[in-house]
């Protein structure tokens, strides 16, 4: 696991390769979380991504080829801009979710597009969206 506290600018996972979790938990990030083509993946115990609680900035970037196996947890965090998974992979197993946003607040839109892909549960129940979640050429549950 990759405990993350306080980054004071850009944190910036791309391309870049996990094997287990990568864990924000609580994590201030005062600019953006870009994850843009990382692969991210764990046996299914816990999520690949977990941002249980995080605040960040600006926006989260979870797209152009990222893959969680595993899936990913914003349960609780607060994204001050968007969170884009524009051509995101997410996948879930029977203990953890595709993508798991239960109370998440995100100012401005959801982006679930041209080519986003779970394989099990998407869950924005109690999310707080300022703006819209968009899902033009989504493949949910595949």
């Amino acid at each position: 696991m990759l405990p993350v506290q306080r980054s004071r600018a850009k944190f910036c996972l791309r391309n870049s390769k996990a094997a287990g979790e990568v864990c924000f938990l609580r994590a201030k990030i005062d600019g953006v979380l870009e994850c843009n083509g990382g692969q991210f993946n764990t046996n299914g115990e816990t999520p690949a991504l977990d941002l249980i609680g995080a605040e960040v900035k600006r926006g989260v970037y979870l797209r152009d080829g990222f893959k969680a196996k595993g899936g990913v947890n914003l349960q609780m965090a607060k994204i001050a801009e968007n969170l884009d998974c524009t051509a995101g992979q997410f996948i879930g197993s029977n203990k953890t979710p595709a993508l798991y946003a239960n109370g998440a607040t995100v100012t401005d839109n959801i982006g679930l597009n041209d080519g986003f892909r779970a394989e099990g549960e998407v869950n924005l129940v109690a999310a707080k969206i300022g703006g819209k979640v968009r899902s033009e050429g989504a493949r949910p549950y595949a």
